[in-house]
């Protein structure tokens, strides 16, 4: 009986250890994914600022803020600089393209505005809402509401989770428990 419940706990142990093992795992590839994508955006902007400048300026790389962007109703994941404008609506060539009969053309834009990340309403037919610790409320054409990472934006009933992190060397050596 006793060597039973010895191997009964150790294979208890070994289950558990496999669990938190793959639990890692999935946090790893999820930061190494991110990393890549937050390169790629790295690198394009820093190939069109050198195509603007002409090489007079020098592209700075230490703190450079991204936004990422998710949804599972619409299985959305995508990262974006919001120093370019973030448009979310039905159009094709929106940043986030949502084919929903509720969603405008254009529904509404994320975008870095002295230091703020601010979401703006586009009169949209139906409203964009913001979901926050300060609760629940719609979003205004102007001056806007400023994103914390965490917050939700809700067009349509697709709810849409913020996350905002600094794309540095910090963040490059950032090692997942």
């Amino acid at each position: 009986m006793v060597v039973l419940i010895i191997i009964l706990c150790v294979i208890l142990i070994i289950g558990v250890t496999v669990f938190i093992g793959i639990q890692s795992y999935k946090k790893k590839a999820e930061h190494s994914r991110i990393m890549e994508v937050g390169y790629d955006v790295l690198k394009n902007d820093a190939l069109d600022f050198a195509l603007k400048n002409n090489g007079s300026e020098k592209f700075r790389m230490d703190q450079k803020i991204l936004l990422r962007l998710r949804s599972t109703q619409m299985d959305l994941d995508a990262v974006f600089n919001p120093e370019k404008k973030i448009i979310i609506g039905r159009k094709k060539e929106c940043s986030v393209c949502i084919h929903s009969k509720g969603i405008s053309g254009k529904h509404c834009e994320i975008q870095y505005v002295n230091g703020k990340i601010i979401v703006r309403d586009l009169n949209s037919t139906n409203g964009t809402m913001l979901v926050n610790k300060k609760g629940k409320f719609r979003v205004t054409s102007n001056p806007g509401e400023v994103l914390m990472n965490g917050d939700v934006i809700i067009v349509d009933g697709i709810s849409i989770q913020v996350e905002s992190f600094f794309l540095d060397k910090e963040f490059f050596r950032k090692k997942t428990k």
